[in-house]
């Protein structure tokens, strides 16, 4: 499973190790081969604090599950 926004590695997001770790582990609980995008402030260096925007793609989560 990735968290990616388009073709940024992950490492270029504000987001701490201890997120990104919490985010890959819940989606990865459901399916392992989902992909999560992340989007909105977080994905800007020069921004402050924000919420975490994702979008999880999945051929087996659905919106009931999470």
């Amino acid at each position: 499973m990735t968290l990616k926004y388009g073709d940024l590695a992950i490492h270029f997001m504000r987001l701490s190790d201890r997120e990104r770790n919490a985010i890959v582990s819940a989606v990865h609980r459901y399916d392992a081969q989902a992909q999560v995008f992340l989007f909105g402030s977080r994905v800007d260096d020069a921004k402050k604090g924000g919420d975490i925007d994702i979008l999880v793609r999945s051929a087996s989560i659905g919106p009931s599950v999470m």
